[in-house]
């Protein structure tokens, strides 16, 4: 660890250059709201991209190498890439090494090692690596960042005390004084789709890709007005299409199910404080879930929810209070609580308040960030202790 005695550099080790998802997001905020006069962040990209250009404009260093995939270790090309960024940490001085998924871990832990300087890792997914990887990386942990319970035994339920000592759950933080209802976003937005006073607007905000559901939840708004035809339900679907097919898909499903005048789907948009005060519902069916960032911007922006029934969204929903919470694929269920929150707007409006105030208490970003400076301090503590011994 470095001598220093100013302000600690957080070197923060993305394994994309471009904003993919929440993680990303949810780092980038990390990074931009540290508290300055104690720490420095400095950010490391595989290259040129969205990513790089934010944070150069915020002022902060960025610097670029590639973490080619790990099967390639062999061929040489990982070995040079490991001694590239081995090199930069070193020109960096960084005091803590904070990485955001697996590969990078690989490359950054085998550094830190290498140069003592500790590594956090960030796990925001629930999907389980080969049980030897995971092991592996949990060893060059200093620090084990979970964004969620589940994440946290879903992950890491198989193994001991050795790794468990290390975890810290951390839930996602956002803006709650950025994402807010304003009526006159929701008038402008909801004039644009030309939405009646009347109509109520269910919205799917994520990646076109089977794992969030989409196709699923069209499922129940086509049995929701088969049992009431009446009913006065639009759907907007957003986000980056990364399937075509499912993206097809979904499009031939509205056409086939005369849904055209209920379903309206959009590209991804950086406007998303205009349309979370634009719906009336959230929806969050995806078959699994690290704990969705979009999740908490919607409940900040006192939305009711409705979402699959898994541990991680359970961590902030609770069925019946804050939203409804149905089994993946039990498309009756999903029908009859579409027509509930198309019906009941006093409930809608007790849930989004909920909401609301449930994203102030527990997802602000400044809890986020300063749970997180808490872990560094804890981690260059003891850095100092094992040091001295």
């Amino acid at each position: 660890m470095s001598g220093r005695t100013s302000r600690r550099r957080i070197a923060y080790v993305y394994n994309h250059s471009y904003f993919l998802g929440g993680g990303e997001i949810s780092l980038y905020e990390l990074v931009r709201y540290l508290d300055k006069q104690q720490y420095e962040p400095i950010v490391i990209v595989p290259g040129d991209g969205p990513i790089a250009d934010q944070v150069t404009a915020d002022g902060i260093k960025v610097y670029k190498t590639h973490f080619p995939p790990i099967k390639q270790v062999g061929r040489g090309g990982s070995l040079s890439e490991l001694l590239k960024l081995t090199k930069l940490v070193r020109k960096i001085d960084a005091d803590i090494i904070h990485v955001n998924g697996s590969r990078v871990c690989f490359y950054a832990g085998i550094a830190g090692r290498i140069l003592n300087v500790p590594i956090i890792w960030h796990v925001r997914e629930t999907v389980q690596d080969f049980f030897l990887y995971d092991g592996f990386l949990g060893r060059l942990a200093k620090g084990i960042v979970c964004v969620s319970k589940g994440v946290q035994v879903k992950r890491f339920g198989r193994f001991g005390k050795w790794i468990q000592d290390k975890i810290f759950v951390v839930y996602n933080g956002i803006d709650t004084n950025k994402f807010t209802k304003r009526e006159t976003e929701r008038e402008k937005i909801r004039t644009e789709l030309d939405l009646a006073e009347n109509e109520i607007l269910f919205g799917v905000v994520g990646n076109i890709i089977p794992l969030k559901g989409q196709d699923f939840f069209l499922q129940g708004v086509a049995r929701a007005k088969k049992y009431k035809p009446d009913l006065p339900v639009k759907t907007l679907i957003i986000g980056r299409v990364l399937d075509a097919n499912y993206n097809e898909k979904l499009l031939q499903f509205v056409i086939r199910k005369g849904l055209e005048d209920i379903v309206i789907f959009q590209n991804y948009s950086e406007k998303l404080t205009e349309i979370y005060s634009a719906l009336d519902v959230f929806v969050l069916l995806s078959q699994r879930e690290g704990f969705s960032r979009s999740l908490l911007e919607a409940m900040s922006s006192d939305l009711p929810i409705l979402a699959t029934r898994i541990g991680e969204i359970e961590e902030a929903v609770v069925d019946g209070e804050n939203g409804f919470l149905v089994d993946y694929s039990d498309v009756d269920k999903l029908a009859y609580a579409i027509i509930e929150l198309s019906e009941n707007k006093n409930m809608r409006r007790e849930m989004g308040q909920y909401n609301r105030r449930r994203a102030t208490a527990d997802f602000d970003l400044k809890s986020h960030v300063e749970s997180t400076q808490k872990i560094y301090d804890e981690i260059l503590t003891q850095s100092v202790w094992e040091s001295a011994l």
